[in-house]
């Protein structure tokens, strides 16, 4: 599902003053549960390794779940949070993650959208 901005859209005419206006609407927000979230947001899912929206926080598997500790389990990274400073994510670095994924191709694709957390 993708926005677009529509061309010719109709006058309104407003009854107070008698007058037809060209009416501008903006999209500011949008809300939904998680996965409807996800697909409006072209990410992962909140079941994903990078399944939040706001930072990047790595997530590990443990009895089948996907879980985001503050401090990595795995003895090998060792990769520890600190809640106050979390990798966020930010405008910029949605729209870079999202191009990244759109160039890729083939398997790259597949990593890129795995290391991004991205869904496209």
């Amino acid at each position: 599902m993708y926005l677009s901005y529509v061309e010719g859209v109709e006058e309104c005419f407003d009854a107070f003053t008698g007058e037809f206006f060209t009416l501008h609407a903006h999209l500011l927000s949008w809300s939904g549960d998680l996965p409807a979230l996800s697909k409006i947001m072209c990410t992962t899912g909140h079941n994903s390794y990078l399944g939040c929206r706001f930072c990047y926080i790595r997530g590990m598997t443990a009895n089948r779940h996907v879980y985001y500790p503050l401090e990595s389990l795995n003895s090998v990274t060792r990769t520890r949070y600190d809640p106050k400073e979390l990798p966020l994510r930010t405008h910029q670095s949605y729209i870079q993650d999202v191009n990244a994924v759109m160039v890729a191709r083939g398997i790259a694709r597949d990593r890129e959208r795995r290391d991004r957390g991205i869904g496209y």
